[in-house]
């Protein structure tokens, strides 16, 4: 590889890694929407669903067009869950809401990425509560 395409590949992967933790924020901000209702006992809504769907999707994306391939095959399994989800809000429960922020956490892992402090679910895994990852 040549400077100039290693110089590239540096810049490809700062870039990806910038977007990729903004695409985990929302993730993890979405979820905790999600946890909220469940928590106060109010129905989980699809338009709390779908932004969540839609940052896995993109995180997917992008990370399979950079060679994480195992990432997208996490966030694939969590599209899943959130598509049956979006079709049927009412099958949203906190088991797997945990669940899918532990697919979150184990993306933002591999990528060495970190989950922002403060956006935790209230009992999140030890390895989401703001370290470096």
């Amino acid at each position: 590889m040549t400077s100039r395409e290693e110089q590239f590949r540096q810049r490809l992967m700062a870039t990806f890694r910038a977007e990729a933790e903004e695409h985990v924020k929302g993730i993890v901000q979405g979820l905790a929407s999600v946890e909220s209702s469940l928590e106060e006992g109010t129905p989980v809504q699809s338009d709390q669903l779908e932004p969540v769907y839609r940052q896995f999707h993109s995180l997917k994306g992008a990370s399979q067009a950079v060679g994480f391939d195992d990432v997208g095959r996490i966030c694939q399994a969590a599209e899943s869950v959130l598509s049956t989800w979006k079709s049927d809000p009412t099958k949203a429960n906190r088991d797997e809401v945990v669940h899918i922020l532990e697919m979150a956490v184990q993306a933002a892992s591999m990528l060495e990425i970190s989950i922002p402090v403060g956006l935790e679910l209230s009992e999140a895994p030890p390895s989401s509560e703001g370290r470096s990852l």
